[in-house]
Order: C-alpha cells, then structure tokens, then sequence
C-alpha cells in the first residue's frame, strides 16, 4: 500500500456471505479485539508514515539525513575557520554556517523528545499497558478504549492504508491514522481489517 485509498472489488457468493459475517450481519454482534501501543509501537508507526509515498520519503530524507549531515559539516568548517585560519571566514558566511549548524542539528535532536510528546498526547492520561479494542460491527470498523470512548469509522471513512511486517496504519484523514500493531493483534483480526478494506466502498469500481 502508498497511503492511498484502497480499491474496491465486487464480493459475491461465499464472499459476499463472509463480508457479512464481516459486519456482524451474520452473527449479529461485534468481534472485537483487545492490544496495546507501546512507545516503540508509536515509534515505529511513525516511521511507516514517514516512508508511505516518494514525498514523504524525499522529505524524511531531507530533514533527517541531510540536514543533520550539512550541520555537521558546518561545524567542521567554523572550528577549522576559528582554530587554524583565525576567524578568515566574513561574517557574513560564518553567519549562514552557524544558521546551518544550528538547524541542521536541531531537528533530529529534538525529535525524540517531539515523539515522546505526541506519544503521551496520544494516550491521553492513560497508563502505560491501557488497552485498546478494535472490531468489525454493522458494516463499521470500532475503535474503542474500554470505559473511556468509542470511534465508528463506515468504510468510506478509511482513505487509505499502508503496513509492512511490524505495523499496519489506517487513514482517516492526511496525516491522522489508527495504529494496529501486528505483533499485538492476533492474524485472525488482522484478517477481518484486511478483508472489511475490500468491502465495496460507493463511488469506486
């Protein structure tokens, strides 16, 4: 997946019937599933999003490989500038060389502490091991934090995907995304995610 929406196919015969059994027409009643987010998870999530297209790719690469690259150099170059030619360098260009250095470090080292920010943001005053619920419903997909809120989403809800072998991330919007940590959840829920995703969804073919 690239983040994008997820196309559509026409369930029919026995797949029609598991799509409903998918909805809980069949069984009548939600099939949920219970997992934590752990730092690491958020972590990792994080750097799924990062990689999902060309432009988020370029972009991480940038502000995390070349920046940080570039600050380096620069510092290199104003010690060499101060230690051995005494200070031969206009003041001018040491200027944009301490503007480099300055930001060019400053994004990858504060980025640890942004993370763990967003991190505590995301679980909202909840303790460390809080358990999060995720299950198929009627036709929607339920997100919910025992006794403290529930999220239906209706599949037209869900913009796009993307996972690889740790992680799996659903899109409700650009840049805001359910995490479902595989290592977490049992295959047989990720399964169901994966099949509710096929569900025709009004609009597509």
């Amino acid at each position: 997946c690239d983040g994008r929406a997820v196309p559509s196919r026409e369930v029919g015969g026995s797949g029609l019937a598991r799509a409903q059994e998918l909805c809980g027409v069949v069984k009548g009643r939600p099939m949920m599933h219970q997992y934590t987010t752990t730092f690491a998870d958020f972590k990792a999530a994080q750097r799924l999003f990062s990689r999902r297209n060309w432009k988020s790719k370029v972009s991480f690469l940038f502000w995390f490989r070349i920046l940080p690259v570039l600050g380096l150099i620069s510092i290199a170059l104003l010690i060499w500038d101060i230690r051995f030619r005494d200070f031969e360098f206009s003041p001018g260009f040491a200027g944009i060389l301490g503007g480099m250095a300055w930001f060019g470090l400053y994004v990858p080292l504060c980025r640890p502490f942004l993370l763990r920010r967003l991190y505590k943001r995301m679980k909202n005053g909840r303790p460390e091991g809080s358990p999060t619920e995720i299950g198929i419903e009627g036709g929607e997909l339920i997100s919910r934090l025992p006794g403290l809120s529930e999220a239906r989403f209706k599949r037209p809800s869900i913009v796009g995907s993307i996972e690889n072998e740790t992680m799996m991330l659903l899109f409700v919007g650009k840049k805001i995304f359910l995490i479902l940590p595989k290592l977490a959840l049992p295959e047989v829920a990720l399964q169901e995610v994966k099949e509710w995703l096929r569900l025709p969804v009004e609009g597509q073919s």
